[in-house]
């Protein structure tokens, strides 16, 4: 039996192994002439079940290689990760749970004016959030604009007269206090920081993200952040990318790697500088765009069993 977190792989009669997550039965797997024929009970645990169950197979049972989807695959080409020396990570809904934080300083900053919050508001608030972000990447307004433009437009939905102005004070003022981790963000940094060089990198409001950052005691892990906001420019423009390219000591393109939740940011940044992209996709999204990740994972974990 291995036991990695609360993931437990446990072999049967007739090589049949069985996957366990907090104790739940999710699925069996038989090992046939190393071809691996997963069955189970929900799809999305199949990424991090092969990959536990090939790195086990590596390191305890001498195998040379695995057939995955009908594919080859090798040691090397499974530890991908060993190419790279520098991971430059994104922050909100990579490392932090930037959702959950938003939903906080927005339900408090609402209070705070004597609105009752409902979840419909939050979730309209996000969706304006979003799109008012996708024009910062596009270059079709400005980050300043953006800030007060999506309380412009949120606001009056539900008849709150307030200055938008002020009320992106009192938000922001809610929202810098909120640092909610990402389940298993510290426990896979403090394994990636003793084997290559760490970074961060984040659109947003430096004063923000400076101290969310460190009420969130990531800054340990990282050798510099670098923050859209103090940069000037906003990912995925590639003179953003330029600047930490140039501020990084013998930067290397090809042992360099992006890993971050937006395709639109930190995907697509990956793709116009030509550098490897790993896309975080946490919540089972699909791609349906023309922007393409090198890699894709649905659990930070999954990191620890490339």
């Amino acid at each position: 039996m291995i036991k990695l977190d609360k993931y437990i792989i446990k072999k049967e009669k007739n090589n049949t192994y069985k996957l366990l997550i907090e104790d739940k039965l999710i699925g069996n797997l038989t090992n046939k002439d190393l071809n691996i024929l997963i069955n189970l009970s929900n799809i999305k645990y199949e990424n991090i079940f092969f990959k536990m169950f090939a790195n086990y197979l590596f390191k305890n049972k001498n195998v040379d290689f695995v057939y995955y989807n009908n594919q080859k695959v090798t040691e090397n080409e499974f530890y991908f990760l060993r190419k790279y020396k520098t991971i430059l990570f994104d922050i909100d809904d990579t490392i932090l749970d930037f959702q959950k934080s938003e939903k906080n300083a927005l339900n408090m900053a609402l209070k705070s004016i004597n609105v009752i919050p409902n979840d419909i508001m939050i979730a309209n608030y996000h969706k304006i959030n979003i799109k008012y972000w996708e024009k910062v990447e596009k270059k079709e307004i400005t980050r300043d604009e953006c800030l007060i433009l999506r309380f412009k437009e949120f606001l009056p939905l539900y008849n709150i007269d307030i200055d938008p102005n002020t009320f992106e004070e009192t938000y922001r003022k809610y929202l810098n206090m909120q640092a909610y981790v990402k389940k298993n963000a510290h426990k896979v940094l403090d394994v990636l920081k003793n084997n290559y060089q760490l970074y961060a990198i984040t659109n947003g409001v430096s004063q923000t993200q400076k101290m969310r950052a460190r009420k969130a005691k990531i800054n340990k892990y990282f050798l510099d952040s670098f923050i859209s906001d103090a940069i000037g420019y906003h990912k995925p423009d590639i003179r953003y990318f330029n600047y930490i390219k140039e501020n990084i000591k013998n930067f290397d393109l090809k042992s360099t790697l992006i890993v971050g939740d937006s395709l639109t940011s930190d995907i697509k940044l990956g793709n116009n500088a030509n550098v490897d992209t790993i896309w975080f996709n946490f919540d089972f999204k699909e791609n349906k765009s023309n922007i393409k990740p090198t890699y894709t994972i649905n659990s930070l974990l999954e990191l620890l069993y490339f």
